[in-house]
């Protein structure tokens, strides 16, 4: 992709809830290319949340999840964004308040939020002279990002879970990860988003 020095940003709670529906080793192939994996403080937020009324309850992925993060604090790179502090902000102040449910903070928007946070960060990181690969599967957030970077004259480049697999094999070595692929798929009754024809998907600054 790019002679820089690359760094592998999760913005999107999909690939990581994709990923548990194997199991640890797969969250592990992340850590395969050897290249720094970051992820926004509200995908983990999102990734180890008690799920409200109505949300999934998969409480096997979720106990895979606290363990992987856990396990990894040395490895994986919790990028602080604005919404995710004032969420902890939020989390805290219910606590005080004796954890009464209807003050618990509302997960609504907080998605598209975290995506307008991305970019300044994204920008950073090229600025300093590393590219951005950002591992997105959610088609919004994907739309939001590409739209946004090229507003602000972002290079990043996007991948989905999907690709990321065939990556790993091709280019890595990393056994059966393609054929993950359909696991994946039975494991989530077929509702995987699966990755864009387009994909991976590179934006960069037009010429002048």
């Amino acid at each position: 992709m790019s002679d820089r020095v690359p760094r592998l940003l999760i913005p999107d709670n999909t690939p990581l809830s994709l990923l548990s529906m194997i199991g640890r080793e797969a969250l592990d192939w992340l850590f395969e290319p050897g290249i720094e994996i970051w992820v926004t403080d509200m995908v983990r937020h999102e990734a180890l949340r008690d799920p409200d009324p109505g949300d999934d309850h998969r409480v096997e992925q979720r106990r895979i999840l606290h363990k992987w993060f856990a396990e990894n604090g040395n490895r994986i790179c919790i990028q602080p964004t604005p919404g995710g502090q004032d969420y902890e902000r939020e989390m805290r102040n219910r606590v005080r308040g004796g954890q009464v449910p209807a003050d618990k903070p509302s997960w609504r928007n907080r998605g598209e939020r975290s995506i307008q946070d991305l970019l300044p960060i994204v920008s950073r990181i090229a600025a300093e002279g590393e590219s951005v690969v950002l591992l997105v599967d959610d088609r919004t957030a994907r739309s939001l990002v590409i739209q946004a970077a090229r507003m602000e004259e972002v290079e990043a480049d996007l991948m989905a879970t999907e690709t990321l697999l065939e990556w790993l094999e091709q280019d890595y070595g990393v056994a059966d990860t393609q054929r993950a692929w359909a696991t994946i798929s039975i494991a989530a009754g077929d509702k995987q988003p699966d990755a864009p024809a387009l994909d991976p998907v590179y934006v960069r600054k037009p010429f002048s």
